[in-house]
């Protein structure tokens, strides 16, 4: 099972530069870029625990609450794609990159277990992922 989280930017501050993340995600995080019709996906390599990540700046919204969410912030379009059944260091590794992301490009984030979008938090992010494995693990077991 994946958790999808998608980014989100504060209306007040000025439009992001999507060239800026290619860049910060080629150079900065060394991930594989790959261009289609619909996406631009990057890969990240987590090198300590040997899993790849998928980033994702997509052409259409997947929000599908996007009615529901506070008019202050704008959908990019961008997300990421994370097991939610990982062993938590390996959670808590994927989630250091997402927050440096966050910092870099003053992103908020949106996902299944909140209603709005937040800033970053990691502890409530591992605190729902826990939870979520564990409804996983009852319900297929």
């Amino acid at each position: 099972m994946l958790t999808t989280i998608n980014f989100f930017r504060s209306r007040k501050i000025e439009r992001i530069d999507y060239a800026d993340i290619i860049l910060f995600f080629e150079k900065d995080l060394k991930c594989k870029v790959s261009y289609g019709e619909e996406d631009v996906k990057f890969t990240y390599l987590d090198e300590v625990f040997n899993l790849e990540y998928n980033f994702y700046i997509t052409k259409r919204s997947r929000v599908t609450n996007v009615a529901f969410i506070n008019p202050e912030y704008v959908n990019i379009r961008f997300l990421i794609e994370v097991p939610v059944v990982l062993p938590e260091q390996a959670s808590r590794q994927i989630l250091q990159v997402i927050d440096s992301v966050c910092n870099r490009f003053d992103f908020c984030i949106l996902y299944d277990g909140i209603k709005d979008v937040e800033a970053f938090d990691m502890l409530k992010l591992m605190n729902y992922f826990r939870y979520y494995k564990i409804i996983l693990l009852k319900k297929y077991s």
